[in-house]
């Protein structure tokens, strides 16, 4: 690299401060739903970094800042919003936050943990670290909240998002009456055998059920009761997957894989999939231990399992009940309802 070569990052500037950990839809569509909400002026402003100076920079970390730092600074520098999925990076973030959040009244929304994901405990300490520098902390749900608070940060610093929100096109429901021995499952998102381990697994003759797949990792049917239905519009998903209820799965078919990374961090994370699912009116089917099936119980939007063939024996009499409530939820993913209802809460505070 040359030396004292500049590298500019395009950073995002309104009147809160966003840190956009990912160029993924969950932390985007919270970017928008702020920025709508409060009218904020948008205004473009650039990063240089000397490699020489502030850190050194390799070629992967340029890519990296490229397409992973967006900044939206507060006009009257009174809080910043910050929205972490982005701790893969520690080299850069700590010189870059410590001083965001020494100076400022930080709100931090977790997307992902990914030293808790990942089984790295020299990873978690640092996220746990740069989390407790924040003043107010959004965490996923009631599981994570009491995870956090073991790896020691305050509870009164501590608020609960519920649901991801999901900024998608709506359109008009048909009338349409599920049998309630219908059952057209749809799985959307990384088809891969690392992530979905299960559809590699479950064995056709024993499923009474079929399973409409959408996504990558894969561009084929697996067999003849799981069949590819191409990628997904994620901005238009409701015109663009057809089924009758959404699968919120990870790893194998059954919990052998519990205390495994996939499986084993759904006891603590809310999955991007549920609420893809919700914003498309599909009520659901989620893993008994997992960490939204409360918020599934609660809102009676679906079916615990704790095996794929469980599906066989659902009774799916009321389906059509729970189609209409999880209709109810999607209205509120899709308008942004969990963000700024929790965002609210932190607010009144940050003004008191």
């Amino acid at each position: 690299m040359e030396k004292n070569k500049k590298i500019q990052v395009e950073l995002l500037s309104y009147n809160i401060c966003v840190v956009v950990g990912a160029g993924a839809k969950a932390p985007l569509d919270i970017s928008k739903i702020i920025t709508n909400k409060y009218n904020f002026k948008e205004k473009r402003v650039n990063l240089y970094i000397s490699n020489n100076k502030l850190l050194t920079i390799t070629r992967k970390a340029i890519s990296t800042l490229k397409r992973f730092i967006y900044l939206i600074f507060s006009s009257n520098k009174k809080y910043y919003i910050i929205q972490s999925n982005y701790f893969d990076y520690p080299f850069f973030l700590p010189a870059l936050c410590s001083k965001i959040l020494k100076s400022k009244k930080v709100i931090l929304f977790i997307h992902d943990i990914n030293g808790l994901r990942d089984f790295k405990p020299k990873k978690l300490k640092k996220e746990i670290a740069i989390i407790n520098s924040a003043k107010y902390v959004i965490c996923h749900n009631e599981i994570m909240q009491k995870f956090l608070i073991e790896q020691g940060v305050p509870k009164e610093k501590l608020y609960i998002l519920e649901c991801f929100d999901y900024l998608c096109n709506a359109k008009k429901e048909k009338d349409k009456v599920i049998k309630k021995n219908e059952k057209n499952i749809i799985y959307a998102g990384n088809l891969s055998k690392i992530k979905s381990e299960f559809l590699y697994e479950i064995e056709e003759n024993k499923m009474n059920f079929n399973i409409n797949i959408y996504g990558k990792g894969t561009d084929k049917d697996i067999n003849k009761k799981i069949k590819y239905k191409g990628i997904y519009n994620a901005d238009d998903v409701m015109n663009s997957i057809t089924g009758d209820i959404g699968l919120v799965w990870d790893g194998k078919y059954n919990s052998d894989d519990e205390n495994q990374f996939l499986k084993h961090y759904t006891k603590y994370n809310n999955p991007h999939k549920l609420s893809c699912y919700l914003a498309a009116n599909l009520p659901v089917i989620v893993w008994r231990k997992s960490a939204v099936a409360k918020f599934v119980t609660k809102n009676n939007i679906g079916y615990l399992i704790d095996n794929i063939y469980d599906i066989n024996s659902l009774d799916f009499s009321d389906l059509e009940i729970k189609k209409k409530n999880a209709m109810e939820i999607g209205k509120k993913v899709r308008s942004g309802y969990y963000t700024l209802k929790v965002l609210e809460k932190v607010l009144n505070e940050v003004e008191k």
